[in-house]
Formats: structure tokens, sequence, C-alpha cells
């Protein structure tokens, strides 16, 4: 399965959730897991923080890969894609080409997005892209994106006020299914990812961090 963790917007959090995704991922034993960075080289860190796991070893293993470019992204996955069991692509910060492609050969894409007013803008431009997408893709006789929307970054409290107005910022947008696990501002999120790892195997271990995961594991992924 492709994974696709996007938006077009930056500081979002994508690639401490495509580590965590990806390292969670590797946990089930016997799953080929392949993390995608399509950043810019010299902002690649998620492919970075990968490097640091297999530094550490310990580990479940883990291949990455940094494709920038849109052709090079959407040309390699596919040709990769029969020999892994979950791919997973942090598509960078912007609307560029790694999004684009993304987008075009993703199962599911995953839109984290912060609980803040000034999203709005970023969410309708990447509405505007899953339509030109998704045009595309039936051309191809493939069958739309499934997008999947969550808060990152969230506050604290499940009926923060904050957190109610950001999640009912995507009922104006009909491409966008939110669902209902969020990842709470935690330390703990962004910790693991620098060191390539998820919060399952994060010490100490923060439990609320665990359980918020497992539940968009879920979302995302089913019983799979």
């Amino acid at each position: 399965m492709i994974t696709l963790v996007g938006n077009p917007k930056g500081g979002v959090g994508k690639s401490t959730i495509a580590v965590n995704i990806a390292s969670a991922r590797a946990m089930i034993p016997g799953r080929r897991v392949l993390l995608v960075d399509g950043d810019d080289p010299e902002q690649r860190s998620s492919a970075d923080a990968i490097l640091f796991r297999m530094q550490a070893e310990g580990f479940p293993g883990i291949a990455s890969a940094n494709w920038f470019n849109g052709d090079e992204l959407r040309t390699q996955v596919q040709h990769q894609r029969a020999l892994f069991d979950d791919i997973i692509i942090d598509a960078g910060g912007d609307d560029g080409g790694a999004l684009r492609a993304g987008m075009m050969i993703c199962d599911k894409m995953v839109v984290p997005y912060a609980p803040k007013a000034f999203e709005t803008r970023a969410l309708r431009k990447l509405q505007s892209l899953i339509d030109l997408c998704n045009e595309a893709r039936r051309e191809m006789k493939r069958q739309p994106i499934e997008v999947l929307a969550f808060l990152n970054r969230a506050k604290p409290g499940v009926n923060n006020t904050i957190n109610l107005q950001g999640q009912s910022v995507i009922e104006h947008f009909p491409l966008l299914k939110l669902i209902e696990p969020k990842l709470v501002h935690r330390e703990a999120f962004s910790d693991a990812a620098a060191m390539g790892i998820s919060v399952f195997e994060h010490k100490p271990r923060d439990a609320k961090a665990c359980d918020e995961l497992k539940a968009l594991l879920a979302a995302i992924y089913g019983d799979q």
C-alpha cells in the first residue's frame, strides 16, 4: 500500500508523521517498508532520520530514498512497489512535483493540519489539487484519491474549543474526509521522529502518544 503524507503548507508535521507511521509499520513482523522523502535534498529530514535509525541498530529495518523530482518519484515508486508491503511518501512542504506525483500513485493520502485559522488557505489549495489529480486518475482508469485529514499538534483536551473549530473547517472541503484520531502536540512525536523511530519504540514511553498513534494507524490501515 502506498500512503502519501501531504499538505501544501509547510510546518504541519508531515515528516514527523511519516517517520512515525513508517516505523510503526516496520514493527509488524516480516513487513517490508520503504520511506520516500520527497523534500529538497537540503531539507531531507525524514530520510536522514531513517539513517539515524539504521546507525542505532536494534530496530526493524526500513529502506529509504530521497526523490525530489516528481517524475523520478513516480517512476521509482511504481518500480519499487512490488518489493515492499508499505511505501510511505513524505511529500515535502509545497505543492511541487513530489506532492503531485504522490497524489497520482498513492492508495491513500493522509493530510495532517494544525488547528489554526490560516490552515484554510492551504486546504483550499489542496482541494483544487485533488480535483486536478482525480481528473487525471480517471483518465488513467484509477480510483479517486481517498484523502484522510486529521488534526496534528492539537491542543490537549477532548472538547478543546480550538480543536473543535479546527475540525469543523473540513466541512467546507468535501474531498477531504475528517478522521477522528488526532495527535496532540507532544514532544514524544518529534523526539521519536528525529531518531527515526516511532513513539512505540521511544524511551521513556509516552502512553498517551502511543494511544494516539495507534488510533491514527487503525483509521488509515484498518486491520492490516
